[in-house]
């Protein structure tokens, strides 16, 4: 139950990620697409850390600022770094893995339609 649930979570956030990607860049910019899929790895692996290990919740940045400001700065250590760049590193590369691979079957799919 709990790996489907991380299943389609995964996929849900690359599907709404790539409707971002192709609402505002329409397949150019692929430099700024990339520093975007990045910013977006990087921001989740902080609160992935911020609730796998400060036990913190979404709504703790809204309601407790302050008291989650003070934890990320006594928190930070290289343990912190560690797990936020590699699991970065990791979404990273599945998210541009998937977006180069949908955008490869778009490619593909555009051409079938022009010869047919």
């Amino acid at each position: 139950v709990l790996a489907a649930g991380v299943f389609m979570g995964v996929v849900l956030g690359m599907l709404s990620i790539e409707l971002i990607l192709k609402h505002y860049f329409h397949r150019r910019h692929e430099l700024l697409q990339l520093i975007l899929i990045f910013g977006l790895s990087l921001i989740a692996s902080v609160g992935i850390y911020l609730g796998r290990f400060l036990r913190l919740n979404s709504w703790d940045v809204f309601t407790q600022t302050h008291r989650v400001a003070r934890l990320v700065v006594t928190s930070t250590s290289m343990h912190m770094l560690a797990f936020v760049t590699l699991f970065a590193g990791v979404q990273f590369a599945i998210l541009v893995i998937s977006h180069f691979g949908i955008s490869l079957i778009h490619n593909v799919l555009d051409k079938n339609e022009e010869t047919e």
